[in-house]
């Protein structure tokens, strides 16, 4: 039996100036992609990273969504 362990080869840990600095490149409308490169991660790992903080109530939606 073999376990598949979804997202495992993506970094899913973020520090606190990581996500500070996610928070304000959120609500400034920067597009994933461009969040990706600022902090110098996967777009994945930022869309997962949306999904998250979506959940939690931690971002709004914004108007013009996630790209």
């Amino acid at each position: 039996m073999s376990i598949h362990i979804a997202l495992g080869d993506y970094n899913l840990d973020f520090t606190d100036q990581e996500l500070t600095q996610f928070k304000d490149m959120w609500k400034e409308e920067w597009s994933v992609n461009d969040i990706a490169k600022r902090l110098k991660r996967d777009t994945v790992e930022i869309i997962v990273l949306v999904m998250d903080q979506w959940l939690s109530n931690q971002i709004a939606p914004r108007n013009r969504g996630i790209f």
